[in-house]
């Protein structure tokens, strides 16, 4: 049987009304998939951790718009985690031309964050940015719950034990290296590739009043004298001739 939900719209309300699950969840369950979550997206309702499973490290979302934990499916293929194929799929609407589909569902991932161990059932979506969101689902299974999103970080307690989780993942960032890129590009695993390339400045207002031509092309010289009543004011410069 197929079955299509739909993702949350961006501007919708934090927890808005979702489509009934069929055969694969209980007749009591809603499946909500938030754009902050599937996207990756920055969101003062989301809190990224570093985390590990298996020993390997993942990035992970705590995200309160959406209803139930999602694993990259990558990681799974990465370690070879075991996932049960039985349950019927099910597709994620992203737009009106496109969707994602659940490839499976790992009935309980033991799951390090920041040293404390958790046993935790998964969804597996292609989602971007990050390896693992935990979300409503999780959030109800360790009860009552601080977030605090100027720190950022969550406090709640479990077996007795006041446990803090703080958001330190903007602050271990480190650089890539050409073989971490190539395998990121070889495996899927880069959603968008972005390069920026750092130009030395040839135009100096201190000192001039005027472009240097050895950089311009003809071409967008004869732009910038087409549009020099435009540009001349915002530039400051006084555009050279062309002859």
């Amino acid at each position: 049987m197929h079955r299509s939900f739909p993702l949350l719209d961006p501007d919708a309300p934090l927890f808005p009304t979702a489509l009934l699950h069929e055969d694969s969840l209980s007749s009591s369950e809603y499946f909500q998939l938030s754009f902050d979550a599937l996207s990756g997206s920055p969101s003062p309702w989301i809190l990224r951790l570093q985390a590990h499973i298996q020993g390997h490290r993942v990035i992970l979302l705590v995200d309160s718009g959406s209803s139930h934990n999602i694993l990259h499916p990558q990681v799974v293929s990465y370690l070879h985690l075991p996932v049960e194929e039985s349950l019927p799929n099910f597709t994620v609407t992203v737009r009106k031309d496109a969707s994602i589909a659940c490839t499976g569902h790992c009935q309980s991932m033991p799951l390090v964050i920041q040293g404390n161990d958790f046993d935790v059932p998964f969804y597996l979506l292609l989602i971007h940015y990050s390896d693992v969101v935990l979300v409503v689902q999780w959030l109800q299974s360790i009860g009552p719950f601080v977030l605090d999103f100027s720190s950022p970080s969550m406090q709640f307690y479990s077996k007795d034990s006041l446990i803090m989780l703080t958001d330190s993942l903007l602050s271990s960032l480190t650089p890539a290296t050409l073989h971490q890129i190539c395998h990121y590009i070889s495996t899927s695993l880069l959603a968008t590739f972005q390069s920026i390339t750092m130009l030395p400045t040839y135009l100096s207002l201190a000192t001039s009043n005027s472009l240097d031509s050895t950089y311009l092309t003809t071409d967008l010289l004869a732009v910038l004298h087409r549009f020099a009543t435009v540009l001349s004011p915002i530039l400051g410069l006084l555009l050279p001739s062309t002859s």
